[in-house]
Protein backbone atom coordinates (compact mmCIF):
# COMPACT_ATOMS: atom_id res chain seq x y z
CA UNK A 1 0.00 0.00 0.00
CA UNK A 2 1.12 3.47 -0.79
CA UNK A 3 0.29 5.25 2.24
CA UNK A 4 2.20 3.00 4.97
CA UNK A 5 4.19 0.47 2.62
CA UNK A 6 4.97 -2.43 4.73
CA UNK A 7 2.93 -1.05 8.04
CA UNK A 8 2.17 -4.32 9.86
CA UNK A 9 -0.02 -2.27 12.18
CA UNK A 10 -3.71 -2.69 12.60
CA UNK A 11 -4.33 1.14 12.30
CA UNK A 12 -2.32 1.21 8.68
CA UNK A 13 -4.89 -0.92 6.58
CA UNK A 14 -6.62 -0.34 3.87
CA UNK A 15 -9.96 -0.10 5.62
CA UNK A 16 -8.19 3.09 7.98
CA UNK A 17 -7.53 4.55 4.36
CA UNK A 18 -11.03 3.84 2.38
CA UNK A 19 -13.11 4.87 5.90
CA UNK A 20 -10.85 7.67 6.65
CA UNK A 21 -10.57 6.28 10.50
CA UNK A 22 -7.75 5.80 12.77
CA UNK A 23 -8.87 2.72 14.94
CA UNK A 24 -8.40 -1.59 14.51
CA UNK A 25 -10.90 -3.40 12.01
CA UNK A 26 -12.28 -4.58 15.39
CA UNK A 27 -12.98 -1.66 17.61
CA UNK A 28 -13.93 0.10 14.06
CA UNK A 29 -16.65 -2.52 13.84
CA UNK A 30 -17.87 -2.10 17.32
CA UNK A 31 -18.19 1.69 16.66
CA UNK A 32 -20.55 1.20 13.72
CA UNK A 33 -23.38 -1.25 15.01
CA UNK A 34 -24.78 -1.89 11.71
CA UNK A 35 -21.51 -2.67 9.79
CA UNK A 36 -20.84 -5.27 12.61
CA UNK A 37 -24.08 -6.69 11.78
CA UNK A 38 -23.93 -7.12 8.31
CA UNK A 39 -20.08 -8.23 9.06
CA UNK A 40 -21.07 -10.68 11.43
CA UNK A 41 -23.74 -12.14 9.28
CA UNK A 42 -21.12 -12.21 6.30
CA UNK A 43 -18.98 -14.50 8.59
CA UNK A 44 -21.63 -16.56 9.46
CA UNK A 45 -22.77 -17.04 6.05
CA UNK A 46 -19.25 -17.80 4.90
CA UNK A 47 -18.68 -20.52 7.70
CA UNK A 48 -21.96 -22.31 6.79
CA UNK A 49 -23.89 -20.84 9.49
CA UNK A 50 -22.39 -23.78 12.00
CA UNK A 51 -20.39 -23.61 15.06
CA UNK A 52 -17.72 -25.97 15.30
CA UNK A 53 -19.25 -29.12 16.87
CA UNK A 54 -16.98 -30.80 19.32
CA UNK A 55 -17.22 -34.50 20.15
CA UNK A 56 -15.42 -34.26 24.02
CA UNK A 57 -16.30 -31.74 26.71
CA UNK A 58 -14.55 -28.47 25.89
CA UNK A 59 -14.08 -25.71 28.90
CA UNK A 60 -14.21 -22.58 27.06
CA UNK A 61 -12.33 -19.84 28.61
CA UNK A 62 -11.89 -15.77 27.53
CA UNK A 63 -8.78 -14.91 27.22
CA UNK A 64 -7.03 -11.71 25.09
CA UNK A 65 -4.62 -13.17 23.10
CA UNK A 66 -2.36 -10.13 23.22
CA UNK A 67 -1.73 -10.75 27.02
CA UNK A 68 1.07 -13.99 27.86
CA UNK A 69 -1.48 -16.64 28.54
CA UNK A 70 -1.55 -17.93 32.37
CA UNK A 71 -4.03 -21.15 31.93
CA UNK A 72 -2.12 -24.22 29.91
CA UNK A 73 -4.87 -25.84 28.27
CA UNK A 74 -4.36 -29.24 26.31
CA UNK A 75 -5.61 -27.63 23.28
CA UNK A 76 -5.51 -23.94 22.25
CA UNK A 77 -8.21 -23.81 19.37
CA UNK A 78 -7.86 -20.39 17.31
CA UNK A 79 -10.60 -19.97 14.60
CA UNK A 80 -10.70 -17.52 12.25
CA UNK A 81 -8.01 -15.35 14.31
CA UNK A 82 -5.08 -14.97 12.06
CA UNK A 83 -6.27 -13.09 9.08
CA UNK A 84 -7.09 -10.51 11.13
CA UNK A 85 -4.04 -9.39 12.18
CA UNK A 86 -0.57 -8.89 10.49
CA UNK A 87 2.18 -11.72 10.49
CA UNK A 88 3.72 -9.23 13.68
CA UNK A 89 0.79 -9.73 15.48
CA UNK A 90 -0.15 -12.91 14.41
CA UNK A 91 3.68 -14.23 15.96
CA UNK A 92 2.93 -12.41 19.47
CA UNK A 93 -0.49 -14.32 19.45
CA UNK A 94 1.29 -17.54 19.06
CA UNK A 95 3.99 -16.33 21.23
CA UNK A 96 2.46 -15.32 24.47
CA UNK A 97 0.01 -17.95 24.01
CA UNK A 98 3.04 -20.93 24.01
CA UNK A 99 5.54 -19.21 25.99
CA UNK A 100 5.04 -21.26 29.16
CA UNK A 101 5.23 -24.09 27.27
CA UNK A 102 7.73 -23.12 25.25
CA UNK A 103 10.90 -24.24 27.10
CA UNK A 104 8.91 -27.79 27.66
CA UNK A 105 8.48 -27.97 23.68
CA UNK A 106 11.96 -27.45 23.27
CA UNK A 107 13.79 -29.76 25.83
CA UNK A 108 11.43 -32.17 25.07
CA UNK A 109 10.21 -32.65 28.05
CA UNK A 110 6.88 -32.24 27.09
CA UNK A 111 5.24 -33.87 22.88
CA UNK A 112 4.32 -31.04 20.62
CA UNK A 113 1.72 -32.57 19.12
CA UNK A 114 0.02 -32.50 22.48
CA UNK A 115 -0.01 -28.88 22.42
CA UNK A 116 -1.38 -28.69 18.76
CA UNK A 117 -3.45 -31.49 18.63
CA UNK A 118 -4.45 -32.45 22.75
CA UNK A 119 -5.12 -36.10 22.84
CA UNK A 120 -3.85 -39.08 21.56
CA UNK A 121 -7.66 -39.63 19.76
CA UNK A 122 -7.33 -36.20 18.53
CA UNK A 123 -3.82 -37.11 16.61
CA UNK A 124 -5.53 -40.77 15.92
CA UNK A 125 -8.34 -38.36 13.72
CA UNK A 126 -5.98 -36.09 12.13
CA UNK A 127 -3.33 -38.82 10.85
CA UNK A 128 -6.33 -40.86 9.28
CA UNK A 129 -6.94 -37.55 7.89
CA UNK A 130 -4.04 -37.22 6.54
CA UNK A 131 -2.93 -40.49 5.85
CA UNK A 132 -6.55 -41.66 3.46
CA UNK A 133 -7.93 -38.61 2.82
CA UNK A 134 -8.13 -38.20 -1.31
CA UNK A 135 -6.75 -34.74 -1.04
CA UNK A 136 -3.52 -35.64 1.17
CA UNK A 137 -3.43 -39.31 -0.79
CA UNK A 138 -2.95 -37.22 -4.24
CA UNK A 139 -0.50 -34.72 -2.52
CA UNK A 140 1.37 -37.33 -1.13
CA UNK A 141 2.02 -39.73 -4.58
CA UNK A 142 2.64 -36.63 -6.52
CA UNK A 143 5.29 -35.99 -3.66
CA UNK A 144 6.35 -39.54 -4.42
CA UNK A 145 6.94 -38.85 -8.10
CA UNK A 146 8.50 -35.70 -7.58
CA UNK A 147 11.47 -37.75 -4.99
CA UNK A 148 11.43 -40.45 -7.12
CA UNK A 149 12.65 -38.09 -10.17
CA UNK A 150 14.97 -35.97 -7.86
CA UNK A 151 16.74 -38.89 -6.08
CA UNK A 152 17.01 -40.79 -9.16
CA UNK A 153 20.60 -39.74 -9.73
CA UNK A 154 21.92 -39.57 -6.35
CA UNK A 155 23.59 -41.95 -3.81
CA UNK A 156 21.67 -42.42 -0.75
CA UNK A 157 23.44 -41.95 2.51
CA UNK A 158 24.38 -44.35 5.15
CA UNK A 159 22.56 -47.72 4.81
CA UNK A 160 21.60 -47.57 1.52
CA UNK A 161 18.76 -44.85 2.36
CA UNK A 162 18.06 -41.65 1.71
CA UNK A 163 17.41 -39.47 5.59
CA UNK A 164 14.45 -36.68 4.61
CA UNK A 165 13.44 -34.44 7.60
CA UNK A 166 9.03 -33.77 7.06
CA UNK A 167 8.93 -30.19 7.93
CA UNK A 168 5.85 -28.53 8.93
CA UNK A 169 5.22 -32.31 9.59
CA UNK A 170 2.00 -32.48 12.05
CA UNK A 171 1.47 -36.29 12.35
CA UNK A 172 4.33 -37.41 9.57
CA UNK A 173 1.88 -39.24 7.99
CA UNK A 174 3.39 -37.92 4.54
CA UNK A 175 6.89 -39.48 5.24
CA UNK A 176 5.57 -43.03 7.33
Amino acid sequence: MKKWPGSEEPTETAVNHAFDQSLPWYDYLQSMPEKARRYNLAMKLHSGMRGFRWGIQVTRTVHDFFEPQTVVADVYFFRWIFHGFSDKYNIKILRDLCGAELGKLISGAKEPLTVLFGSKKNRDILEDVYSTSPMYVIMSQLLTRFLEKALSGASPGPGGVFRIIELGAGTGSTTK
